[in-house]
């Protein structure tokens, strides 16, 4: 409606990607082509998160992104966050 859209705009002008409750995702870009990556982007995203929920998954699976962690140094802190923790 045009009251979700001029509600938006503040929105709109900070971010490139919005999304609106029973609606979806509004991507602001300057081509078609960018806008529906970041979208399609936003929506494995959403997919992941959703997943992570449903499984009760804490983070990301080790042997995808353990050489990243290594080489940023930032192995130890994904240990300490992948961790079980005790009020769980």
């Amino acid at each position: 409606t045009a009251a979700l859209v001029e509600a938006s705009m503040d929105s709109f002008c900070r971010h490139r990607m919005i999304l609106w409750m029973h609606n979806g995702f509004v991507v602001r870009e300057a081509g078609v082509r960018r806008a529906y990556t970041h979208l399609a982007y936003a929506e494995d995203c959403a997919k992941a998160a959703l997943f992570s929920l449903q499984t009760g998954a804490r983070g990301l699976p080790r042997s995808e992104v353990e050489s990243f962690l290594s080489a940023n140094g930032l192995l130890d802190a994904y240990n300490r966050l992948s961790r079980p923790h005790d009020n769980d």
